[in-house]
């Protein structure tokens, strides 16, 4: 069978999850594993073993309801003593033996502790509920692994991949195409006149999700220091028409705080002050029912953002937007699991208060996602022209330029979260802080309280 492979950096995660019986899969994952022990150590590679291994027993690609959660743990139990050469406790015990060394994973520690606890199997929707939750989150870390792994190898694998390619496995054909048609199917670009409007609308959130939750074959590692931080460039122009010299980046980070702790401490304005100067708010817009441009709440801000010493100023007027999800466990500490906010440019202050401003074309989003009890996930992705030298490839996508960008994002954050600290990261005032103003309008209306 003839199949047409993917760009490297596109292969789907899926191929090294479930892979026993299949020998070429099992060597993709083993050189994954491999890599991380040489170049994180072997916490880092037991670490993502364990969650590959959960994964290999929990995880639905079909999205259907998972069953039988009390034997599939209990049997994850027993594979992480057979993994690591020791004696297999009886099952009745196999849980409590892990449980001396719990995992460092928070959410699965209490996974385990309440099935252990639930000897009559009453809350078998509910386990399952947090074991499929759990999935999503392990997915969501091991992917940022696993394209890390990629992208430093790439050549390697591609050499090896394409000499295997006609023994694949009808399953690993099947993932292949799956994540194929999938990227196929969509076809995301920036509209200019949507980068005009004082709204944000439905296609502004597709194109964020999509660099947000797609590693698409143009993007390529261009600063890494993982397990913290690491930052993404491409040079595809995303414009309908392919005439706004756009470019792209992507940072994703974890933070080592609580999912509620991060969304409170970076939706005080002042938050905005790592990356923008002379910030001001001039209009806040909620949430109108029966209005289709008006489906997210928005709030208008102007700053200059100053690269450096070396680089004009640049004015900006931002349309600020938030979005949220809400998870389906009662277990979680915090009913939202998923928090974004977006900023596009737009073009509403006229006149002489902006005649010197160098008008930049620009959508980014940030994405908060739980991935532990103390543990949250970021992205944040941006489109953009930032005109003239500043825009140029040699300057824009430069090691040292992602660097700082990438380290300024992500000490920002770490800044305005110990800066709460002394009001326990309470939630902002939204009458105050239009960030807050604009995440509770969307939160309070698609998910009011009970």
């Amino acid at each position: 069978m003839v199949i047409k492979l993917l760009p490297m950096i596109q292969l789907p995660l899926g191929l090294i999850i479930c892979p026993e019986a299949d020998q070429l899969r099992v060597q993709l994952r083993n050189k994954f594993l491999l890599f991380l022990q040489d170049e994180y150590g072997d916490e880092i590679k037991t670490e993502m073993s364990s969650k590959l291994l959960f994964l290999d027993l929990m995880y639905l690609r079909s999205g259907s309801k998972l069953e039988g959660i009390h034997d599939k743990i209990i049997s994850y139990c027993e594979n992480l003593f057979s993994s690591k050469g020791r004696d297999v406790p009886k099952p009745e015990e196999v849980i409590s033996q892990v449980l001396t060394a719990p995992p460092k994973h928070e959410y699965l520690r209490d996974l385990l502790i309440r099935c252990q606890e639930d000897k009559l199997n009453e809350d078998e929707d509910k386990l399952a509920n947090m074991a499929t939750s759990i999935c999503k989150m392990f997915y969501l870390e091991l992917g940022d692994w696993f394209y890390l792994y990629i992208s430093k190898h790439l050549k390697k694998l591609n050499s090896w991949l394409s000499k295997h390619a006609n023994n694949l496995s009808i399953e690993a054909l099947k993932i292949f195409q799956t994540h194929d048609k999938e990227l196929q199917s969509t076809d995301i670009n920036i509209d200019e006149e949507d980068l005009n409007i004082k709204h944000v609308i439905d296609a502004d959130y597709r194109f964020i999700d999509h660099l947000t939750n797609t590693m698409t074959d143009d993007f390529y590692l261009n600063y890494c220091k993982m397990p913290h931080v690491m930052a993404w460039n491409s040079d595809k122009d995303y414009s309908k028409h392919g005439d706004l010299a756009l470019r792209n980046s992507k940072i994703i980070g974890y933070i080592d705080y609580s999912f509620d702790k991060v969304v409170n401490a970076t939706h005080y304005d002042n938050h905005l002050g790592y990356a923008f100067k002379s910030v001001e708010w001039h209009e806040y817009t909620p949430i109108q029912s029966n209005s289709s441009i008006r489906k997210y709440p928005s709030a208008l801000m102007t700053g200059i953002f100053n690269f450096g010493p070396l680089f004009s100023p640049r004015g900006v007027q931002f349309v600020f937007s938030s979005r949220s999800k809400k998870g389906t466990n009662d277990w979680y500490d915090y009913p939202i699991h998923e928090t974004s906010f977006l900023f596009k440019s737009t073009d509403f202050v006229k006149g002489a208060s902006n005649k010197d401003m160098i008008k930049c074309p620009f959508l980014g989003g940030r994405t908060y996602n739980m991935v532990d009890k103390n543990r949250t996930r970021y992205s944040e992705v941006r489109t953009c022209n930032l005109g003239g030298f500043l825009n140029l490839k040699m300057v824009f996508t430069n090691p040292l330029s992602a660097k700082k960008l990438c380290m300024d994002n992500y000490n920002g954050i770490l800044k305005a979260i110990r800066e709460v600290e002394h009001s326990n990261y309470a939630i902002p005032d939204p009458e105050q802080n239009h960030l807050s103003k604009i995440l509770h309008n969307y939160i309070s209306h698609y998910y009011p309280s009970k």
